[in-house]
């Protein structure tokens, strides 16, 4: 192997160190996040913000038909919300958020819209339900934001958002 290729072959080796960033698998970085909810929860909340909506509360049984899950688990996902203050529940009874369940889930509910708009907008295929809920628990806030601008973005100047269509086109 000749200089040329040896240094090739180390600049192609240093793309993959890791530069002194830490790596974790996706449960790690949930771990060490400051944010005490974890993916179900999330999905908890957003699916009562949407079914409290005109009543400003819903029950057990609509969740759980809802979520397709058993009202045993929804139960048991009421009593850990509840600890953390996200909302108060009677048993055998109804499910308020609190004024924190609130923010939280007005805030999911929101993020679940605008990753969806921006997958149709972009024009992405498949289950985007699916995709969106992907997405939607791995997402920083931070990050979140800048797609929601982007978004605003296309909507603001729809000759980008043509062009793009185009290449996308142009590409096939």
């Amino acid at each position: 192997m000749n200089k040329n290729e040896k240094d090739n072959r180390n600049e192609k080796d240093n793309r993959f160190e890791n530069q002194g960033k830490e790596f974790y698998t996706d449960r790690g970085y949930e771990q060490i996040q400051k944010y005490d909810l974890t993916p179900s929860m999330e999905d908890y909340l957003e699916m009562i913000i949407r079914l409290s909506d005109q009543q400003g509360y819903t029950r057990v049984n609509r969740i759980a038909e809802s979520l397709n899950v058993k009202p045993a688990s929804v139960s048991k996902m009421i009593q850990k919300l509840s600890q953390k203050s996200y909302l108060k529940y009677e048993k055998y009874g109804m499910v308020h958020l609190t004024a924190k369940g609130q923010q939280i889930g007005e805030y999911l509910l929101e993020r679940h819209h605008i990753l969806e708009e921006l997958l149709k907008t972009i024009g992405a295929r498949g289950d985007l339900q699916r995709e969106v809920e992907r997405i939607e628990h791995h997402i920083s806030y931070d990050n979140f934001m800048i797609l929601s601008d982007f978004l605003d973005f296309l909507k603001d100047n729809p000759e980008i958002l043509r062009q793009f269509h185009q290449y996308k086109q142009n590409k096939k």
